[in-house]
C-alpha cells in the first residue's frame, strides 16, 4: 500500500505534536514530583528536629531525677 506524501507528512507532524505533549507533560509531573518531595524532606527534617528535642529534654528529667 503506499501513502500519498501529504499523508505520510501530516502523520509525521502529529506524530511530533504527541510526542512533544506527551513529553510536556511528563516533565511537568516530574516538576511537581520533586516540589513534594523537596516539601517532604523539610517536614521530615522539622519533626526530626523536633522529636530530638523532645528526647533531650526527656533525658534531662530522667537525669535530674523527676521523671521514675
Amino acid at each position: 500500500m503506499h501513502m500519498p506524501a501529504e499523508l505520510w507528512d501530516f502523520l509525521k507532524l502529529a506524530f511530533g505534536i504527541y510526542l512533544a505533549y506527551s513529553l510536556n507533560r511528563f516533565n511537568s509531573g516530574q516538576r511537581d514530583q520533586a516540589k513534594i518531595n523537596k516539601d517532604l524532606y523539610e517536614k521530615h527534617n522539622e519533626l526530626n528536629q523536633e522529636f530530638h528535642e523532645l528526647r533531650g529534654e526527656h533525658r534531662n528529667r530522667i537525669n535530674s531525677g523527676k521523671c521514675q
